[in-house]
């Protein structure tokens, strides 16, 4: 989570609050992302070079993720089927709505 006040973090004190970076998928695990936004995040990470892990230097491919356990098998195969994608962009050209895979093609 983002900075909050000292008296806020006092009120939910089953979190730690010591500001450690996670990836998406982390946080998506652990239920601080909606599970919409975190599987968007995934996907653009995916599709732009593999996924964001913060320990480690550059991208992690999603079979690297799937042995490290940091997605689970189903978010794996979601990721691969691009009929899954989420159609959040619009075309210009078209008015459409687009996923973020149709957009880089």
């Amino acid at each position: 989570p983002g900075y909050l006040c000292p008296r806020c973090q006092q009120s939910v004190p089953s979190l730690r609050w010591d500001r450690s970076k996670m990836s998406a998928a982390q946080a998506l695990k652990k239920g601080w992302l909606y599970y919409e936004a975190g599987q968007r995040f995934l996907e653009v990470q995916y599709l732009t070079g593999g996924l964001i892990e913060p320990e480690v230097p550059g991208r992690v491919s999603l079979d690297e993720a799937l042995q490290k356990n940091t997605v689970d098998a189903r978010t794996a195969q979601k990721l691969r089927d691009i009929n899954t994608y989420s159609k959040y962009l619009t075309c210009p050209k078209t008015k459409l709505k687009i996923s973020y895979k149709d957009a880089m093609d």
